[in-house]
């Protein structure tokens, strides 16, 4: 189905749904988080434990984690936009 661009009358597009596609993406970040998070104890195990490179590694790490989070909070706002539009 093809409907009306509202910000180019003339122009025409197909119509998006971008809510479940934006779910699809949220999922993904969200298994990416969890995949982290059980990784997370054994990088802290070795920090704690003082191995060789372990404490930057675990900063790193941290940095990671904190980066993904981030993601998924962005995604669940998009997601609750599009939801509304949709």
């Amino acid at each position: 189905m093809v409907f009306q661009n509202k910000f180019h009358p003339r122009a025409t597009t197909p119509m998006a749904a971008p809510a479940p596609a934006i779910a699809a993406k949220l999922q993904a970040a969200q298994s990416e988080v969890a995949e982290l998070e059980a990784q997370h104890g054994d990088a802290a195990l070795a920090a704690i434990n003082g191995e060789p490179g372990a404490e930057d590694r675990l900063v790193a790490f941290d940095s990671k984690l904190k980066t993904a989070r981030a993601h998924v909070a962005t995604l669940q706002a998009a997601h609750a936009a599009a939801i509304k539009r949709d």
